[in-house]
């Protein structure tokens, strides 16, 4: 049963629950008997250890589907601060030619030739310096996200576990009931065969235990009911659980959480985090808008074969230089409409 604290094999537990039973009813079994149940004592172990609130909120973390999204999106959001930083980096690029002469003069157009060119970007409007920090402040809202989604693993199960253990106490109280109106029933009703109460009496005595069963299946629904939800967390069923810890350093009025809240709540966090997020995009996408400029060096090399219409050729050259470039309509007003995206989005988080 779930509401046991016993684990293992189900003929483990019920040879337990049958040596405790033999132990309150002092059955003499003599010495051998005696070494008989020491010896499959030792051969079932030692029952587990009981659980407490903080070794179920170790295993929910380890094992909640949702901490895992969060930390993969935490690890997306730091390739992310990589490819902002790439944005600005120089760019080389490297050619290889060779070409073969097939018409009427055979080898007169062959040659090769190999080029390197190396693009350094300047000056792009900020819009690299932008988009590093937006990417920077996203990892701090998904960091964030992560407490938050720990606060929220932590709340459902310290409430699974309070359910546990409370519908646990229910089952047993139900159960004890439940014996105790049989036990009156049987003496009603012996009182009846004795003529001493009337059918009335016994009546009442079964409508009673009847509704004390019924709150019992009631009681031992809710128990599979918390025990599911607990292993939906933990990954396991619930083992023994011991009591909640007492718990401390709750502010002492409504005014003091809600200042605790607005500063230390990760929701809160996040959401600043991403507001900030998108205010340095927004400042990024303008960046795209202005000018760009750039430095160039480029190294060339060629060489043509002696053949028998000309001499043997090789070329070697070096050009450098400084370029601008910007956009009067590009990609037909993309960047544009990115602008006003980014500002409706941060319009609602301008208090943030």
């Amino acid at each position: 049963m779930a509401e046991t604290a016993l684990q293992g094999p189900t003929h483990f537990r019920d040879f337990d629950v049958h040596l405790k039973l033999l132990y309150k009813t002092n059955l003499y079994l003599g010495a051998q008997g005696w070494l008989a149940l020491a010896f499959l004592s030792a051969t079932v172990g030692e029952p587990a250890a009981a659980e407490d609130l903080d070794s179920a909120i170790k295993a929910a973390a380890e094992f909640s589907p949702l901490l895992t999204s969060a930390r993969s999106r935490l690890e997306g959001c730091a390739a992310e601060v990589t490819i902002a930083r790439a944005e600005g980096l120089p760019t080389v690029n490297g050619t290889l030619r060779y070409s073969k002469e097939l018409g009427k003069y055979p080898g007169a157009g062959d040659g090769f030739a190999a080029e390197t060119s190396v693009n350094i970007p300047l000056f792009r409007g900020g819009s690299v310096r932008n988009g590093v920090k937006s990417s920077e402040a996203q990892c701090d809202a998904s960091s964030a996200s992560i407490s938050e989604v720990e606060s929220e693993v932590t709340l459902m199960l310290t409430k699974a576990y309070a359910e546990v253990i409370t519908n646990r106490k229910i089952v047993t109280l139900n159960r004890e009931a439940v014996t105790n109106l049989s036990a009156m029933l049987e003496g009603v009703q012996q009182r009846l065969r004795a003529r001493d109460l009337t059918r009335t009496d016994v009546d009442q005595a079964q409508s009673r235990l009847s509704l004390a069963r019924g709150r019992l299946e009631t009681a031992l629904a809710a128990l599979e009911s918390s025990d599911a939800e607990f292993q939906r967390l933990t990954g396991r069923k619930p083992a023994d659980l011991l009591p909640l810890p007492s718990i401390s350093g709750i502010p002492l009025t409504a005014d003091a959480a809600i200042e605790i809240a607005v500063a230390e709540n990760p929701g809160v966090i996040a959401a600043r985090s991403e507001a900030q997020a998108t205010r340095f995009s927004l400042n990024s996408a303008k960046g795209d808008l202005l000018p760009q400029v750039y430095a160039t060096a480029n190294s060339n090399y060629g060489e043509t074969p002696q053949n028998s219409l000309s001499q043997g050729r090789y070329a070697f050259g070096t050009t450098v230089g400084v370029g601008m470039r910007m956009s009067f309509l590009r990609e037909g007003g993309k960047m544009q409409r990115c602008v006003q995206l980014l500002r409706a989005l941060l319009r609602p988080n301008s208090r943030l």
